[in-house]
């Protein structure tokens, strides 16, 4: 390997341990809680499916404390779930989720409590999320997994009411 490859591939693993460590040190925690998930509009199909993507959800929402100050608490209570996209049953793939771009766009409700070390509330709302034109915009996105349409607009609600500057 040469010096200057050598000295980029150091850079970058420095660079990796001093995220890894500044994340450790100023993080906030965010706990999830799904509410009566038997009742959503649209979790998937099956125990496997609906628990997959329970399962997905929560550690997405869970990988933002380290966006949070040091301290700070969410608390996020999902009361209703409904996926982008409908689940067909075909021959070959026994549930697939097919994305129109129709009705068929993600939608959220959420209850939710952002508190500071010591326990006091400093926004709170009860927000009811949806991204009507999920298939336009960002290609990359579907390339990211399952549910990453549903993600990118959990994201784009932390941003715009949880992680407002200022507020």
């Amino acid at each position: 390997m040469n010096r200057p490859a050598r000295l980029s591939r150091l850079c970058a693993l420095t660079l990796v341990c001093c995220a890894a460590t500044s994340t450790a040190w100023a993080a906030g925690q965010v706990h999830v809680q799904f509410v009566d998930p038997q009742h959503y509009a649209d979790i998937g199909v099956g125990s496997v499916d609906r628990q997959r993507n329970l399962d997905l959800l929560a550690a997405h929402m869970r990988e933002w404390a380290p966006l949070l100050p040091d301290g700070q608490r969410l608390t996020i209570d999902v009361l209703d779930v409904d996926l982008a996209g409908d689940t067909r049953v075909l021959w070959a793939h026994p549930h697939i989720r097919v994305l129109r771009g129709r009705a068929d766009w993600p939608q959220m409700h959420l209850r939710w409590t952002l508190s500071d070390a010591k326990g006091t509330t400093l926004r709170s709302g009860d927000s009811s999320i949806n991204d009507m034109s999920y298939l336009t915009g960002s290609s990359t996105v579907a390339d990211q997994g399952a549910l990453s349409f549903d993600l990118r607009m959990l994201d784009r609600w932390l941003r715009r009411q949880v992680l407002v500057p200022g507020a």
